[in-house]
């Protein structure tokens, strides 16, 4: 059981590991700035960071080598979580929204086919040719297209917004919580919560691909023994009494 166990382990949590005997479990759970380096034409690069804040020459890159920002957030900040995941849906079918629309009436011979460049149609040249078809006197059924679309496009934008500002709030709460972590909120976090959720989904994985191979296995069984008992028994009995009627006609009882 225990090789199994270790089996499940990964790289990630030998690093983990290694940055707690070198640091200590309260060090290493602390945010750190991301790294920065010049490539070849002299110019700043940042190491992927969990978290940003601020913008351009103000904004601060950060890292958690240790726990994750989803760890913290899952655990701290559960109900906001939902209701950001609730914002981020909302954009999504406001999105979803426009698409089908413009893929509807975005054609040739279709109500936004005037508004349409290079074969795309943007909040932009919708409104333009709203201007101009109202100025024309076009259509009453392409002004009341272009308008809906126009009202798509902002109800997409306003949802991004929304999710971009949830985002950033609850990323905020989750940096103000790390120097609140206690040193046994650490060890919650990395042991049950980030090796916990590890070992499981491994295991869990395992679990599903004996199950689908014992499935497989069940079919293949299923086919090759797919007569039942009786249906057996009743082709016996045929078959015996037509070998018994075959002796009968040669004169052996």
């Amino acid at each position: 059981m225990y090789e199994q166990l270790m089996s499940y382990w990964n790289a990630s949590m030998h690093d983990d590991v290694a940055l707690i005997v070198s640091e200590g479990w309260d060090d290493a759970a602390k945010p750190r700035l991301a790294r920065t380096w010049k490539d070849k034409n002299n110019k700043t690069k940042y190491e992927d960071a969990h978290i940003v804040t601020g913008t351009r020459a103000n904004a601060k890159r950060w890292v958690m080598d240790l726990i994750p920002p989803e760890y913290v957030i899952a655990r701290f900040f559960s109900d906001e979580k939902a209701k950001l995941d609730e914002l981020i849906a909302d954009h999504k079918a406001a999105s979803q929204a426009v698409e089908e629309y413009t893929e509807e009436h975005a054609v040739e011979e279709g109500l936004l086919w005037e508004a349409v460049e290079n074969d795309k149609i943007t909040k932009t040249l919708a409104t333009a040719r709203l201007r101009v078809a109202k100025r024309e006197g076009a259509e009453d059924d392409e002004i009341q297209a272009l308008q809906h679309v126009i009202k798509l496009y902002e109800a997409e934008a306003a949802a991004k917004k929304a999710v971009k500002e949830a985002t950033a709030e609850l990323e905020q709460l989750a940096l103000a919580q790390y120097p609140k972590l206690t040193t046994d909120d650490i060890h919650t976090l990395v042991i049950d919560d980030k090796w916990g959720n590890t070992i499981r989904g491994r295991i869990g994985a395992e679990v599903t691909a004996l199950g689908q191979a014992l499935i497989a296995r069940l079919h293949v069984l299923a086919n090759r023994y797919q007569s039942t008992v009786s249906e057996i028994d009743a082709e016996v009995e045929k078959l015996s009494a037509k070998v018994a009627a075959h002796l009968a006609a040669m004169g052996v009882k």
